[in-house]
């Protein structure tokens, strides 16, 4: 699999597979199958996995729950793919279909309340009512104009952070600045990681820790860093060795490395046992960005 979104408050998980890249489901129980034998073994069989409404050629995938109901977004060439998700079932339908067409879908977010997505521009999608929320009128600053989207998060019970390749800016759902100042980054951003009133900035060899209230920051020098289960751990590799960050939210928004070398860890393994960019269509229904 390419890339794996675990839907929330289930035991599933979709992933993007294959050459096809096939848009499929596992389960986890059935991942930690594999990767016990692949512990105790060497090897493992591929996990079984279902397709999810036959989509291929997908290029991303973001899953979340607004309100009580489950829904998935799946970026394919020329179309975002909004679909439903059952938990009890375990089954998938699609809603709508939203043309996009030149358009890149840079990142897909879920808030709360709306599902953001970013193109050339970042807008919102109620999807109770499918009904996409432009905020290309509104007044964004001319600093992310010539900038591309990259993620976004709720900050407030008002108020999104939309983070761009070269700055943050926060807006109410109206796409209505909230705030005069904005987040600039020290270097070019390869991923983003919101807790507890911080935002954690993933760069190639380091982790910049933002106070979203004081816009204070410090700087946490990582070597090829990576967010492991959203931001519970952050594993460093070096050469013989890995390190293991920790993130505690209770005690400080920092993070606490602790190295093991390399060799431990394969000796632990081998003791374990067992436009707006979205045109209109009833598709599902089809709506263009």
């Amino acid at each position: 699999p390419l890339f794996r979104s675990q839907i929330p408050d289930t035991d599933v998980v979709l992933a993007i597979k294959g050459s096809e890249m096939a848009l499929v489901s596992f389960t986890v129980n059935d991942l930690r199958k594999c990767a016990a034998s692949l512990c105790e073994n060497g090897s493992a069989p591929t996990p079984e996995s279902t397709s999810v409404c036959e989509i291929t050629k997908c290029k991303l995938v973001a899953s979340g729950k607004i309100e009580d109901d489950w829904f998935i977004c799946a970026a394919v060439p020329d179309w975002l793919l909004l679909l439903s998700f059952d938990p009890k079932t375990r089954t998938f339908h699609k809603i709508k279909e939203f043309g996009c067409g030149d358009e890149i879908i840079s990142c897909v977010s879920f808030t709360p309340s709306r599902i953001v997505v970013g193109t050339s521009k970042f807008f919102f999608i109620d999807p109770k009512t499918t009904k996409i929320e432009d905020l290309r009128g509104e007044s964004l600053s001319s600093k992310s104009r010539s900038k591309f989207p990259m993620s976004a998060f709720q900050v407030a019970s008002d108020e999104v952070l939309l983070c761009y390749s070269e700055c943050g800016i926060f807006v109410d759902y109206r796409g209505v600045q909230t705030r005069s100042r904005h987040l600039t980054w020290s270097r070019m951003p390869q991923g983003f990681v919101h807790r507890h009133g911080h935002l954690y900035v993933n760069y190639r060899n380091s982790i910049e820790v933002y106070d979203l209230k004081t816009y204070s920051s410090s700087l946490l020098v990582v070597s090829n860093p990576r967010f492991l289960d959203g931001l519970r751990c952050i594993m460093s590799t070096n050469p013989g060795s890995i390190s293991l960050l920790r993130y505690n939210p209770i005690s400080s928004p920092l993070l606490s490395p602790t190295k093991r070398p390399l060799s431990d860890v394969n000796r632990s393994r081998r003791s374990q046992t067992a436009r707006s960019p979205l045109k209109h269509r009833n598709l599902a229904k089809r709506e263009s960005i």
